[in-house]
């Protein structure tokens, strides 16, 4: 063990600071929400039009379906539909800041935070402010949500993990077996209903894994061989990781990124975790990728799952490149998340209306109709 790790871990049983202020103050989650479309694309269907990835290796994903969003549906309209549902579950004061996580917000200079806290009814005094690193866009909100409340600036805020990958991959790119779409709301209060944070950590490169230029719609990755020499989420969230000093023992569950169904077990092994810390806290089965939104729904998961005293150790990954760690005590489970609800109302949806509902074949550059 690390000479680093040590010192961290003595800072934190004195009751020192930690990466959110000060540890006595109680910072952490007090209300979470969760939104997924109802539409269900199989991956057999896109492999049958497509048939970019061998059958193997789509059953070793693990993902069955993609989650596909209605032609009316984006980012910020799926985060204000987890916005209400987490305001509901939290208590305490209203937010005072809006810290809105995604790396598809349906603008490009105007504010998604600005429109979400329009659409839950916040008062204009709110602060507000987009966050955009990729797929940790969610868990890098929930760092500026709780590092705005323990400075003192706001007695609660609000921060959103939000993405709709499918209008965001090219049509037979290996993405599209499991661009999905989701958005989570979390809640931050100074005393925590749910659950306190008691340490963070993030690594942070200049790693080209994926990549979205300006005029470019879709999002582009460095190949496999960024897969292949772990360079990219392993290594970021290795590093993350470390950054939360020692523990007692292991987290009771570890909510990561889901590019798919595995990788968050395989992650947990690298980790030196056992695979039950992370399996409970899965849910890309049938949803696919939900980006920004995948860590939050794994937290949202764990705090249902969770009893006080249980610690969740949250993994957010982002492509660029860069991961956020966060190390979570349990005070109370959860409940009326809304993933359960989220996760069983199902429509199925077939690969042509996936297309026209996301605009693949889109040929205008300005839309002009529902279905263009």
């Amino acid at each position: 063990m690390s000479g680093t790790m040590k010192s961290a871990t003595k800072s934190a049983a004195k009751g020192a600071t930690n990466g959110i202020g000060n540890s006595r103050a109680a910072v952490g989650v007090s209300g979470i929400g969760v939104a997924l479309p109802a539409g269900r694309l199989a991956v057999s269907e896109i492999h049958e039009v497509w048939g970019t990835v061998p059958p193997q290796v789509l059953r070793r994903r693990g993902v069955t379906h993609r989650s596909v969003c209605d032609p009316d549906a984006d980012a910020v309209t799926l985060a204000a539909e987890a916005t209400r549902t987490a305001l509901r579950a939290a208590e305490g004061p209203a937010p005072g800041a809006v810290f809105f996580g995604s790396q598809t917000c349906p603008y490009l200079t105007k504010a998604g935070a600005a429109l979400l806290a329009d659409m839950a009814g916040l008062p204009r005094s709110v602060f507000a402010a987009d966050v955009q690193f990729s797929g940790k866009s969610g868990t890098a909100a929930l760092l500026c949500a709780l590092a705005w409340v323990g400075a003192g600036f706001a007695d609660a805020a609000l921060a959103v993990g939000t993405d709709t990958l499918g209008p965001h991959v090219a049509p037979g790119d290996p993405q599209e077996y499991t661009a999905g779409s989701g958005a989570v709301a979390v809640v931050v209060t100074r005393d925590a209903a749910l659950a306190t944070v008691d340490a963070t950590g993030s690594a942070t490169s200049d790693t080209n894994d994926g990549f979205r230029t300006d005029g470019e719609r879709h999002i582009r990755t460095g190949g496999a061989v960024m897969t292949a020499t772990d360079v990219g989420l392993i290594e970021h969230c290795t590093t993350a990781w470390e950054r939360l000093g020692a523990m007692p023992g292991p987290p009771r569950f570890l909510a990561g990124p889901q590019p798919d169904a595995v990788t968050p077990v395989r992650l947990a092994k690298r980790l030196g975790l056992p695979a039950e810390c992370a399996a409970p806290c899965v849910v890309a089965q049938g949803i696919g990728d939900v980006g920004a939104a995948a860590p939050l729904l794994g937290l949202a998961r764990a705090l249902e799952l969770a009893a006080p005293g249980d610690r969740i150790a949250v993994l957010g990954y982002g492509c660029g490149a860069g991961s956020d760690a966060l190390l979570l005590t349990v005070r109370a489970p959860a409940t009326d998340t809304g993933l359960s609800e989220a996760l069983t109302a199902r429509r199925t949806v077939s690969y042509a209306a996936a297309c026209r509902q996301e605009r693949h074949f889109q040929g205008l550059d300005r839309l002009v109709g529902s279905y263009e």
